[in-house]
């Protein structure tokens, strides 16, 4: 087989990643009760990247995020999945994490990045329900002092797992939707 054959069927599987992700993602608005997401796209590049920037082509996470249908839009649940690192912030294995947090302030698409912080603390992806607090996260200090202002407590609750071990939209909700929405935080 030729090299750009092979290629081809290797960025095909990112692709298929992608859609694969996304669509289990999107699956798990049945599963969510009372939250409604968040209208804004999952997976996008930057707009207006160019060539010297290409490690902001092919996003490394997947998300979808939600809010309280009857409270205000302060509260965030975000499902994800961590699909590799960048160079300043390396990923140990691929992970499907949910998260859940609260702002202060802020609107939360400006936020999105944050609720997949687990990903950056090198805490595993053992199924484990924690609040990560601000100290945790390896943040530059301009970073720690916006989460620090924008999300109450400067903390958030997260669980993840191994994304391979997430085949069927039943798996994200038995690994991580049922034990982090039964977290006192989200009570």
């Amino acid at each position: 087989m030729s090299e750009a054959i092979e290629m081809m069927r290797a960025f095909e599987y990112v692709r298929d990643v992608y859609r694969t992700t996304a669509t289990m993602l999107l699956a798990a608005d049945a599963l969510l009760d009372g939250w409604i997401p968040y209208d804004w796209d999952a997976i996008w590049p930057k707009r207006g990247t160019g060539l010297k920037s290409a490690e902001e082509w092919a996003p490394a996470f997947v998300i979808r995020q939600y809010h309280r249908w009857d409270r205000n839009a302060r509260e965030v649940l975000t499902l994800g999945a961590a699909l590799y690192g960048t160079k300043r912030r390396p990923l140990i294995e691929a992970m499907c994490l949910g998260s859940w947090m609260g702002l202060r302030t802020g609107e939360p698409n400006e936020i999105y990045d944050w609720a997949l912080v687990q990903r950056w603390t090198g805490l595993p992806a053992d199924g484990q329900v924690r609040a990560i607090s601000s100290p945790e996260i390896p943040f530059v200090p301009e970073e720690r002092a916006k989460f620090d202002s924008e999300v109450i407590d400067g903390r958030v609750v997260s669980v993840a797992v191994p994304l391979p071990s997430v085949k069927t939209t039943a798996d994200l909700g038995a690994a991580i939707l049922v034990p982090l929405l039964a977290h006192p935080s989200l009570g």
